[in-house]
């Protein structure tokens, strides 16, 4: 994964099946991947938005 690359997430709870259906999608929820190889080499952070906090930057593997 590189800087920019989108990830694309299809969620099993009610709210994304219903964002599906709206929008006759496949995905209901993104993510922007971030590196930082200048002070973290290797590891992988994502940007999102998430209705009950805002929007959040995570490690990948914290979120696996």
């Amino acid at each position: 994964a590189e800087t920019g690359d989108l990830l694309l997430f299809r969620g099993s709870h009610f709210s994304g099946k219903m964002t599906r259906g709206f929008t006759k999608g496949d995905a209901d929820h993104c993510a922007i991947v971030m590196k930082f190889d200048k002070f973290s080499k290797g590891v992988i952070f994502f940007l999102e938005s998430v209705t009950d906090r805002g929007v959040c930057f995570s490690k990948w593997t914290d979120f696996l």
